[in-house]
This record gives C-alpha cells, sequence and structure tokens, in this order.
C-alpha cells in the first residue's frame, strides 16, 4: 500500500517531470533489502521510501546513506538508525 501510494505521488506529471521513480520490491530477504539499498545510493538515490524488513540489519546501510546525502523514510515498521525517518 505504501509502495502504491509513493508511486502514485511520483508519477504525477507535475512530479515526474522533476525526479526519476524506482520501485524495487526485496520480498522478506532482509539480505536483498540491503543490497537493493547499496545499489540505490551507489546510483544516486537522493530518497529512499521503505519498509524495514529488521530493525536492525539495514542500520549501517541507512548510516551510510545518510552519509552520503540520502535521506531514509522507513514507513509501518521502524529502524533504530537515528539518521532515518520512521514514520508508524
Amino acid at each position: 500500500e505504501g509502495g502504491n501510494l509513493a508511486q502514485a505521488i511520483a508519477t504525477a506529471p507535475e512530479v515526474a517531470a522533476k525526479y526519476e521513480f524506482k520501485k524495487i520490491i526485496s520480498g522478506t530477504d532482509v539480505q536483498k533489502q540491503i543490497s537493493d539499498f547499496q545499489s540505490m545510493i551507489a546510483d544516486g538515490a537522493k530518497l529512499i521510501v521503505a519498509y524495514p524488513l529488521s530493525p536492525t540489519a539495514l542500520n549501517p546501510v541507512i548510516k551510510e546513506g545518510c552519509r552520503q546525502g540520502v535521506t531514509i523514510v522507513l514507513y509501518d515498521s521502524t529502524v533504530t538508525e537515528p539518521c532515518a525517518y520512521n514514520v508508524a
């Protein structure tokens, strides 16, 4: 549901003209989610919105993303990394 909402906003004409939107589904595999975050950060993402699969496993990659200027917003579940925005 959260992904569909983000996609609807991101693909609205006034937003789509300014930003590139990518939807990546990690499933229930925490290691894949970490790898997906690493790939998005390496590709220059400015914002990552995700449902975190673990409250702690993502912390190192989130911290690295924050160091590189990526805003990380997590919904419906939370992480303990202080630089992330938890929306529950």
